[in-house]
């Protein structure tokens, strides 16, 4: 199986998808530097650049090649890419270089090297072929601490795109005899209704999370089957039976300062007077995920409250509030809280 999709995928080269780029990013916010709590990197190697061996024919230029990641999966293989190598295909192109290699052509996106992964289904009734790569961390996560992972992918100079990555966080390593897809339920999958098309684009994908304490190993890859996973050719069409490689760089786990994010983009003044604009105090709780706010004057009187709808319109026993600075608390959970002044205006 593996060697009929490399064989696939390396003859597919230069057919270069001619839709017109998409580009996103899966959370639609800006994470200022001085929230990030620590610029520590809790992912060793995480941009790819320290090898165990330069990839080439022998010793190989699979996964193994690089410094302390693995496959989490026995039929899996997992590639490796740096510009140190020089071997040479019978085409005479290089095979396992950066930015030139037998998948395509991508210059990494920081220093010289990437790993590369491969799902597909070629055939009906196949289940679908996925390739992951996996990592321990350099420490567990601390229960109730919030952490920001990002990765960038890159969709590889192949004829199709896909839309689908995720990320598995586990307390122990994988070790799975499969070529298939891991049926484990990742923390965070990408949005299947955007696609990898571009092929000289990194894509970011950033998950910000709430630890559980559990978490010491981090698995990257497809974990939905095709064709929930679509791949879709130059003309949008979907295509079923089909493959995808994706190249993968810069992955990152930092800690991350949530109460100070979430203060910095909480609305601080409102204006509720019937205009239809800014006439509520509210926030995009899919974000936030709070699950109590609280409001109270400036005598603390608790004015309104609710662990449902994260909406005030202003009001208190059905009577609009007069003008002047309220106290809102929000609730991520029983140790972590935040606070903030609220300027009502009419």
């Amino acid at each position: 199986m593996l060697n009929l999709l490399k064989n696939i995928i390396s003859f597919s080269l230069g057919f270069l998808p001619r839709t017109k780029p998409v580009f996103f990013i899966v959370l639609l916010f800006t994470l200022d530097s001085n929230i990030l709590k620590s610029q520590v990197n809790l992912v060793p190697n995480g941009s790819f650049e320290e090898y165990n061996w330069c990839p080439n024919w022998a010793p190989g230029f699979y996964l193994d090649a690089c410094k302390y990641w693995s496959s989490p999966t026995t039929g899996g293989s997992p590639d490796y890419f740096n510009a140190c190598s020089t071997d040479l295909g019978t085409s005479g192109m290089l095979q396992f270089s950066v930015p030139q290699n037998s998948f395509g052509f991508q210059n990494a996106r920081t220093g010289q090297g990437y790993a590369g992964l491969c799902f597909a289904q070629v055939t009906a009734g196949l289940n679908t072929y996925s390739e992951y790569i996996q990592i321990e961390l350099s420490q567990g996560l601390d229960f109730g601490k919030f952490y920001k992972l990002q990765f960038y992918l890159s969709n590889a100079g192949i004829y199709y795109c896909s839309n689908s990555i995720g990320a598995l966080f586990t307390t122990n390593s994988l070790n799975i005899n499969t070529e298939e897809v891991i049926p484990m339920s990742p923390q965070f999958n990408s949005d299947l209704s955007l696609f990898f098309c571009d092929t000289t684009k990194w894509y970011e994908l950033s998950y910000l999370f709430q630890a559980d304490g559990s978490e010491k190993y981090l698995t990257i890859g497809v974990f939905s089957e095709m064709p929930e996973t679509y791949v879709i050719d130059e003309n949008g069409v979907v295509q079923l039976y089909a493959h995808r490689y994706y190249y993968l760089d810069d992955v990152s786990l930092v800690e991350f300062d949530y109460t100070s994010w979430i203060e910095g983009i909480m609305p601080n003044i409102f204006t509720p007077n019937g205009d239809n604009s800014n006439d509520v105090f509210t926030f995009d709780n899919s974000i936030v995920k709070a699950r109590k706010l609280t409001i109270l004057n400036r005598w603390g009187d608790v004015i309104f409250q609710t662990n449902d709808t994260f909406i005030w319109d202003g009001s208190f026993d059905g009577k609009p509030c007069s003008d002047g600075i309220y106290f809102y608390q929000i609730e991520i959970t029983n140790a972590i809280k935040t606070n903030g002044f609220l300027t009502l205006i009419r």
